[in-house]
């Protein structure tokens, strides 16, 4: 439960500074107006988006094994 919540809070970040770069927003209006919350939706299903989230889930999944295999933690 921990990592799945520190893979959210890093996948909101990454977005939050993708639009702050692109669409030089501030930080006040995030999320919060129609249109760019349909811009956020609209960019989820890209293919850098599943792409930012396949790399991330693998590389997670590794690192658990990892430290399964060097802690020998059985789960």
């Amino acid at each position: 439960m921990f990592f799945i919540f520190i893979y959210l809070n890093f996948f909101y970040y990454y977005y939050y500074y993708y639009y702050k770069i692109n669409n030089n927003l501030n930080s006040s209006n995030f999320l919060f107006t129609p249109k760019l919350f349909q811009k956020t939706i609209i960019t989820f299903f890209n293919t850098k988006a599943l792409l930012f989230i396949s790399e991330s889930i693998i590389l997670i999944s590794f690192l658990l094994m990892l430290l399964k295999r060097v802690l020998n933690i059985d789960y």
